[in-house]
């Protein structure tokens, strides 16, 4: 598979994804599953495009405010650099994957809600989490800080699981060198 067409095929499927949960209400975000696909195929600058390219089409369609694409850069980022270190040849690897990406999106997600939002994003079931958390007696700010890493966990560290799953794919593997793992074959 060419790169230019991945990327496309990959911010559109996270596009979806992003609008499902999105539609169903779950607090959760599905935008950088397939990030971590073609940044871990294709490498980092292959990964960022899709992650501006996704941002920036819910954004667009007011499914996300375009200042967290910083988040989603960070999780290409880690993705790339764990992928550089060797880090992902399992699926332990992308669990720390998820976990990482989720802390660090967790921090810098709840920093930019707070100071450019004032923590009210309205576009993700995420708010709704944070109300939940206030009524059971937490603060603003540790509502908002909780509610982001709650769910960034969950999300970050399923969307790596999948990611894994689909990288081992049989259709992946066909024409590789060695034969057996699409990771094998990745620069």
């Amino acid at each position: 598979m060419k790169i230019l067409p991945a990327v496309f095929i990959a911010a559109l499927l996270n596009v979806l994804l992003a609008s499902l949960v999105g539609k169903i209400g779950i607090p959760l975000y599905m935008d950088s599953l397939f990030s971590m696909v073609v940044t871990v195929s294709f490498g980092l600058l292959p990964g960022l495009a899709t992650a501006v390219l996704t941002n920036g089409i819910l954004a667009l369609t007011s499914q996300t405010l375009f200042p967290f694409v910083i988040c989603h850069i960070l999780t290409v980022m880690i993705a790339a650099f764990m992928k550089k270190r060797d880090f992902l040849k399992n699926v332990t690897g992308f669990l720390w994957l998820g976990l990482f990406a989720a802390l660090i999106n967790g921090v810098v997600g709840s920093v930019i809600s707070f100071y450019l939002f004032s923590g009210v994003t309205k576009v993700h079931g995420i708010d709704k989490l944070v109300m939940g958390l206030i009524v059971t007696g937490r603060s603003f700010v540790t509502a908002l800080f909780w509610a982001g890493m709650i769910s960034n966990i969950l999300d970050k560290v399923f969307s790596a699981l999948v990611s894994y799953a689909i990288l081992q794919h049989p259709l992946l593997n066909k024409g590789t060198r060695k034969g057996n793992n699409p990771l094998d074959q990745i620069n």
